[in-house]
């Protein structure tokens, strides 16, 4: 080998050598070996427009429809019309009369009644019945009970006399 090729095998190694001296440093030295190379500085991130939080709207919950109310009971059957009335009384001719409603459960009685005929007012409210009459010498005083939309009853009492019992039926 010529001089001129040794030079230029040693520059060679010596450019290799300082090339890459972490190479050239063994596993077990002690000394720490070269700083590594710096990176390349990180582009930073474009972050793209925040948008404001989209709110979604709470669900509105709708109750449950509340039931139906149960509807008021029908009225009671109308004892409106005309009533005939007799009594076990000695010399009852019996009589028909008229319940006319005055208010809400509430009826008037209007008739005639005896042998010699004189008029007859009472009236009915809810289940209670009052009618009275002045027939010469004597009041009567009907007092008794509806027992039904088509019957009725109770006590006749007379001044004079003795009591009865009392029935009616619709007409």
């Amino acid at each position: 080998m010529t001089g001129t090729k040794i030079c230029r095998l040693a520059l060679f190694a010596a450019a290799l050598l300082a090339a890459a001296p972490a190479l050239a440093q063994s596993q077990f030295q002690s000394a720490p070996g070269p700083a590594p190379p710096p990176r390349a500085r990180a582009v930073p991130h474009r972050q793209e427009e925040e948008l404001p939080p989209t709110v979604t709207p709470a669900p509105t919950v709708t109750p449950a429809p509340a039931p139906a109310p149960t509807p008021p009971p029908p009225p009671p059957p109308s004892l409106a019309g005309v009533w005939h009335f007799w009594s076990n009384c000695p010399l009852d001719p019996g009589a028909d009369l008229t319940l006319t409603p005055s208010a809400a459960g509430q009826y008037a009685v209007t008739g005639m009644y005896g042998l010699l005929p004189v008029s007859v007012n009472g009236w009915v409210s809810g289940k209670i019945v009052h009618i009275e009459a002045d027939p010469p010498l004597n009041h009567l005083a009907w007092d008794g009970n509806v027992d039904s939309p088509t019957t009725m009853g109770g006590k006749l009492v007379p001044t004079i006399g003795f009591n009865c019992e009392w029935s009616s039926r619709k007409k």
